[in-house]
């Protein structure tokens, strides 16, 4: 945020979602771990499903995590997902499984293909 818009932070903090920003944050230790970028036709969505009281998240994400992360062959004739559920208990873990999910896959597709 630049120096000039710092008045606007306030109102901008309240359009953030714990939940949104984790899932985010999941899904881009997923690209980092593979070393992809822009151009790496790579797609990851991480979904989580709070369990606390009410289904809500407060301070730390809690609740069943879902990541999915597909590489495909610039032709279409090949691909390599992986998929992971698994209960975590805060965003170091969510990193973490996103970091193990891109280090697999990175194991499996070409370098060719993630350049």
């Amino acid at each position: 945020i630049r120096e000039e818009d710092c008045d606007r932070l306030g109102f901008v903090s309240q359009l953030c979602s714990i939940k949104t920003e984790c899932c985010v944050n999941c899904e881009r230790a997923v690209l980092t771990a593979l070393g992809a970028g822009c151009h790496t036709p790579i797609g990851v969505h991480a979904t989580l499903e709070p369990l606390g009281i009410g289904g809500k998240l407060e301070d730390r994400p809690e609740g069943d995590l879902t990541l999915k992360a597909q590489v495909v062959s610039p032709d279409g004739k090949e691909s390599w997902e992986q998929e992971v559920r698994k209960y975590v208990l805060g965003l170091e873990e969510m990193l973490s499984i996103g970091h193990s999910v891109g280090t697999q896959l990175r194991k499996c597709v070409p370098d060719s293909i993630l350049k």
